[in-house]
């Protein structure tokens, strides 16, 4: 696996931008764009160019990580990759055990899983609080020609992951991002 440094690396050479979410300075926590110039101080800092501002600066590496096109972290002097899953029925068992002594339901099906707070009498809530959710396809309406509605124009879905919470939603082309995302936001149901 890459380093964040390697990665910086990489980008200085192709001279790509490289999206970061950077925990220091005036946009901590937001994410921004960057184009790395070069490494400073050996792998501790990266001179590169934000495209928030504009202004050249050095970023320190350790503050840094790099965010994918999906959303997810994919390098951080922090991040830990997590397991990589294969299919639902996978991601599913494993959420099972972490979450079911919390006194929190699983529900999984072949498309999803969807987490849902327990009643006192042990009967789960009918709406859910987070959920990982396959849809191949969108269906979109129009008008037909007697002026009447209609939903018959199917269309495959370029990202067909969506995951989302209460305070939270996305997008996934691939499921083991899609799980990723599922995973890394697991905390904000448990606070």
């Amino acid at each position: 696996m890459t380093t964040t440094a390697q990665r910086l690396r990489d980008s200085i050479r192709t001279g790509e931008f490289i999206t970061i979410i950077y925990s220091a300075g005036s946009h901590s926590g937001e994410l921004r764009q960057i184009v790395p110039i070069q490494m400073v101080e050996g792998d501790e800092k990266v001179k590169a160019r934000c495209l928030i501002d504009g202004i050249t600066k050095n970023f320190i590496i350790d503050k840094i990580s790099i965010v994918d096109d999906d959303g997810v972290i994919t390098h951080s002097a922090k991040y830990e990759p997590t397991k990589k899953y294969n299919d639902i029925t996978q991601l599913g068992a494993d959420i099972t055990a972490l979450l079911v002594p919390r006194n929190l339901h699983v529900n999984v099906t072949e498309d999803g899983i969807t987490i849902h707070k327990v009643w006192k009498n042990g009967n789960p809530h009918k709406g859910n609080i987070m959920a990982i959710q396959y849809y191949p396809t969108s269906t979109e309406g129009g008008f037909t020609d007697d002026g009447g509605w209609d939903y018959a124009i199917e269309k495959p879905r370029e990202r067909p992951w969506s995951v989302w919470g209460e305070k939270f939603s996305n997008s996934f082309k691939h499921f083991d991002k899609a799980a990723s995302y599922f995973l890394e936001n697991i905390n904000k149901v448990l606070d």
